[in-house]
């Protein structure tokens, strides 16, 4: 068993220092590209640990595991991971695993790295390179201790299913008293448990706590532990976008709560667009066999509702659970935030409890654009020449709109108009001269693409293509991306030539003055042995 003795931190020092033993293997890895990794839970498995007096005593032992999953794929070059615990009630006797059929305190031998051979569930199974480190042991005061332990390689590790960080051996210290229940927080929901990718560590990483528990038969049960999660109030459904609703109609929403420890009292007030919705109705909800006592100051034409609610006995819960709910009647069609603020949420301490909060938003009318047709005044032109693109946007939506319209060859963009207060079922055209001074030779493809509104009903139909148009070097007469005698020979058999002579070659015009003459020859011989990039 470790005792506090052997390697003791004061919890006075405040600053808890990590001495890691490690071994270098003297070899050059390749450090693969770093790449940024997706977001991760590191959890403790399994998450409850519950016993009793017919089943434990002192001296019992148990394993948990620390694992980590995620959005895979998943990659990992070092990890930490620094669990707390009540040393009174248990102590750490031994971690990480079995190496060759026998624990040890240690992480693992320190010859070749064959300790990380230990379970082909662990996230460095068999790999070397790196340093590891020993198990650190906190004495952190009267009741609280850790055990800090971690791994690094010198490049990632890509997991495709969820994986083993470290196994930890606790043994029982004491028993409950009858009628008594004894339990602590397998802790690693801390800023020392952590993972790194080759960029550095990965954020919003979501840790989640372990418990241990021992009681006494007949004993009550112990409070639960805090669920998994932040806090949440939230304005539920989040969307309503729904055109059917027209003036004299109704709609619900729920006030919903998820993931709350011992509240006793919430307070919020909602916001919303007095010319679009009018409230009508509040109704409270039983939650857990309690109906709240309610206050509520409500302002109509301002657009306002406050609601408090204070319960008889704290309320845990973590599913969502709605704790009011508020009918509304459209007046007008349009749109309105359902905005949450001002909230407060207090637990049976009258502490605040932190919460993150969600608003609404309702909306009954269609906004929705589109780009209806696009032509191109040729199929070919010689660089430097105009080309007269046409458009047709039109507004499918109910209320008068004003967006952007982009034009690209190729996912180049021409340029961006704008489009000012289109009323609805109506459409406008556009003619832009788009000037190809600049753009290389090739075919390129035209494309038309209006911006998407917010809460735009349909999407698909803001982009149109019309096809495809062939820009030419300026001289290149066969359309063959170069310049050269060819070309002068081209030029040569139409001189003289005119719109609807036996030699007219409308490619030789280069001028577009409906003649072939010297000014065309000069424009092939000036770009003689240009070719397309």
């Amino acid at each position: 068993m470790l005792e506090k003795g052997e390697t003791k931190m004061r919890k006075t020092t405040k600053i808890l220092v990590l001495l890691l033993t490690v071994t270098l293997i003297p070899i050059i890895p390749q450090v693969p590209t770093a790449s940024p990794s997706p977001g991760a839970t590191i959890y403790v498995h399994p998450s409850k640990v519950y016993f009793d007096i017919n089943n434990a005593t002192i001296g019992t032992t148990f394993n948990v595991s620390v694992w980590v999953t995620g959005d895979f794929p998943l990659n990992i070059m070092m990890w930490q991971v620094y669990i707390t615990f009540d040393a009174n009630l248990i102590n750490v006797t031994q971690v990480w695993g079995s190496v060759t059929g026998t624990w040890t305190y240690r992480a693992w031998p320190n010859d070749n790295f064959k300790g990380r051979n230990w379970d082909p569930d662990y996230i460095f199974y068999g790999k070397t390179g790196g340093m590891i480190g020993n198990p650190y042991f906190y004495d952190l005061g009267p009741e609280g201790a850790a055990i800090k332990i971690g791994d690094t390689l010198f490049g990632e590790e890509t997991i495709e299913e969820p994986k083993k960080l470290c196994t930890i051996e606790f043994v029982i210290q004491k028993l409950p008293q009858e009628g008594e229940t004894l339990s602590c927080v397998l802790g690693i929901n801390n800023e020392d448990t952590f993972i790194y990718d080759m960029t550095g560590p990965i954020p919003d990483v979501t840790k989640i706590d372990g418990q241990y528990q021992i009681s006494y038969p007949g004993a009550p049960p112990p409070p639960p532990p805090p669920p998994p999660g932040i806090t949440r109030l939230f304005v539920h459904p989040e969307e309503i976008i729904d055109p059917t609703m027209l003036p004299s109609s109704t709609f619900n929403v729920n006030i919903t709560i998820e993931n709350v420890t011992e509240m006793i009292f919430c307070s919020f007030n909602l916001s919303y667009n007095s010319d679009v919705l009018q409230w009508i109705g509040i109704k409270t909800f039983k939650i857990q066999d309690q109906l709240p006592t309610t206050t509520m100051q409500i302002d109509d034409p301002a657009g306002f509702i406050k609601v408090e609610l204070t319960y008889t006995n704290p309320i845990t819960l973590s599913d969502p659970t709605a704790l009011v709910e508020i009918t509304f009647h459209v007046e007008a069609l349009g749109s309105s935030p359902l905005d949450l603020h001002d909230t407060q949420i207090l637990d049976s301490e009258d502490s605040p409890i932190e919460h993150e909060v969600g608003d609404g938003f309702f909306m009954s009318l269609i906004r929705d654009v589109t780009i209806a047709n696009v032509t191109i005044s040729r199929d070919w032109a010689y660089e430097t020449w105009p080309v007269n693109i046409t458009l047709t946007a039109k507004n499918l939506g109910m209320i008068n709109e004003t967006f952007n319209v982009k034009l690209y060859y190729d996912g180049n963009m021409i340029t961006e108009l704008t489009i000012t207060d289109l009323p609805p079922d109506q459409e406008v055209t556009i003619v832009f001269t788009w000037d190809t001074s600049g753009v290389a030779g090739g075919n390129y493809t035209i494309t038309v693409e209006a911006e998407i509104l917010e809460y735009e009903l349909n999407v698909t139909n803001n982009v149109f293509t019309d096809g495809t148009i062939q820009i030419r070097l300026l001289g290149d007469i066969d359309g063959n991306c170069s310049v050269d005698m060819h070309d002068l020979y081209l030029a040569a058999l139409a001189f003289g030539s005119y719109e609807g002579h036996p030699d007219w070659n409308p490619y030789a015009d280069l001028d577009q003055n409906g003649i072939i003459d010297m000014r065309d020859l000069f424009y092939v011989a000036s770009n003689f042995g240009k070719v397309c990039p």
